[in-house]
């Protein structure tokens, strides 16, 4: 299967990267059902990354990453699932 990578930059509240900040990815599909969830810390530069390995089952359409720290969300991003089409082009 393909594989969704995933990386956020956290800030604290002073604009700073947020070092070993406790945070909680998830991912829902279009009908709000949970299909992955990712616990960890942000690195020393505020990073949190993670990867999902796409399961075939995946329905195609669309899909709902959030980012949460402490009882906080951070952020909320969506992104399409689709089967790949190869292009169909002409050279002249």
């Amino acid at each position: 299967g393909q594989v969704l990578h995933a990386r956020s930059v956290i800030w604290d509240e002073d604009g700073k990267a947020a070092k070993a900040r406790p945070v909680e990815f998830t991912i829902r599909n279009g009908k709000d059902e949970v299909v992955f969830e990712y616990e960890g810390r942000s690195s020393s530069f505020g990073v949190v990354a993670f990867d999902w390995r796409i399961p075939e089952s995946a329905g195609i359409g669309q899909y709902f990453l959030r980012l949460q720290t402490g009882d906080r969300p951070e952020a909320i991003h969506s992104v399409r699932i689709a089967k790949y089409e190869l292009p169909q082009f002409t050279l002249r």
